[in-house]
């Protein structure tokens, strides 16, 4: 009888998982692999963003701590209490200011004026507008170590000094010496652009641009670095060897269950048919396997029984004449006089329908694994359709 389902026979699928053992190996390694070397690299790169992040800070923080808040008192002391590891990149502005505007009449009122004008630069120098401008134009917090940083956080990365009546100086501290650099330009252009906008001045242009060295300085913290936790790498290549068994034993599971291939009793029952015997493709498991098909046809009553395959590669005339000899063995007392026709494999044979109708009873000998489902229900209908049922199915091969 016609069974609806296919049974999932577990031992089968572990005897598949083992055929496939180097998938299975191939997929375990590379994702164990693959997930030891993104351990890795995640967790250098967040060393690195953390590293540079704690070197901004510190410059940040200096800058907090120094005595007039942001600014060092010259150029000097400035490259002095930079932080190791970091790097100044200074502008130079020429600014001519009519101080005569800001009705100065002598040298002391030059002097007194001169501080005034000081702190109007600093402010619009440190203005919000400002810094929000660099900032956006320069993208700097799509830099990892400068992500969400506001324009408070920048001021604090910047110094403004004099020299003289007419140079402005704006050095930015920085631990990449090329962002240094470009800062430092960018907020001289426009603190240039702008400053005739808001003070007295007669001219204001950018005398000097900061440089950038063709090897910027690279950070030298004091302290060691934290180095990548070897225990991290371990359990990310744990878990990638985890995860790629799990997945190579789910596709391998999805492959086991799709392969419309005939492997057990169950795959028999589907086809409405029963298991007669199964011969293992083992050499030594082969003779008792004959042996006990060649017993069970001893005691039936069918006397002309046809054996047809179901491909080429089933070897029907081998087994046929073996199971002959287990007959001739087999003890007195039991039937051994039976007419055994190998016929070739139905599928490329329709001349064996002609041989099983004066038969009475038919094996047909299935590939194990190869033999499709819709392979053997075809055969079936086509000895259906020569009166004929099938008496049982012997799957050969069996692994």
């Amino acid at each position: 009888m016609e069974s609806n389902t296919r049974l999932i026979d577990l031992r089968q699928f572990f005897k598949y998982l083992k055929e496939k053992a180097l998938i299975l190996i191939a997929c375990v390694v590379l994702l164990a692999v693959a997930m030891t070397a993104l351990g890795y690299v995640k967790q250098k790169r967040s060393l690195n963003v953390t590293a540079g992040k704690t070197s901004i800070q510190t410059i940040m923080q200096q800058n907090r701590n120094s005595a007039d808040s942001k600014n060092y008192p010259d150029v000097k002391s400035t490259d002095k209490s930079r932080p190791d590891g970091a790097y100044n990149a200074s502008a130079y502005i020429y600014a001519e200011f009519d101080y005569q505007a800001y009705g100065v009449d002598s040298g002391s009122d030059i002097s007194r004026i001169k501080s005034y004008v000081d702190k109007d630069v600093d402010n619009l120098i440190y203005l919000r507008s400002m810094l929000e401008s660099v900032i956006e134009d320069l993208d700097l917090e799509s830099f990892d170590d400068m992500e969400g940083m506001s324009w408070e956080d920048l001021q604090y990365m910047i110094n403004v000094n004099t020299e003289g009546m007419n140079i402005i100086i704006i050095t930015v501290t920085d631990v990449d010496a090329s962002r240094a650099a470009l800062i430092a330009n960018d907020l001289a252009e426009k603190f240039s652009g702008s400053a005739s906008e808001y003070m007295n001045v007669n001219d204001i242009y950018v005398k000097d641009e900061a440089e950038v060295p063709e090897e910027p300085e690279e950070v030298q913290p004091a302290k060691a670095a934290p180095c990548v936790s070897k225990k991290a790498v371990v359990k990310y290549c744990a878990a990638g060897a985890v995860g790629g068994c799990a997945l190579a034993v789910i596709a391998l599971f999805a492959a086991f269950i799709i392969k419309d291939s005939v492997r057990t009793d169950s795959d028999v029952a589907y086809l409405g048919l029963s298991l007669y015997g199964q011969i293992p493709a083992d050499e030594k498991l082969y003779p008792s396997a004959i042996k006990r098909i060649a017993i069970g046809l001893s005691v039936g009553e069918a006397k002309k029984i046809v054996f047809t395959g179901s491909s080429e590669k089933v070897d029907t005339k081998k087994i046929v004449s073996d199971i002959k000899k287990a007959l001739k063995d087999l003890p007195s007392g039991v039937n051994k006089d039976l007419d055994l026709v190998a016929t070739p494999d139905i599928k490329n044979n329709s001349d064996v329908l002609l041989e099983v109708k004066d038969c009475d009873a038919i094996y047909y000998l299935v590939d194990y694994d190869k033999t499709s489902v819709k392979e053997a229900k075809a055969a079936s209908s086509e000895i259906a359709k020569a009166g004929r049922t099938v008496s049982g199915v012997i799957i050969v091969n069996k692994k």
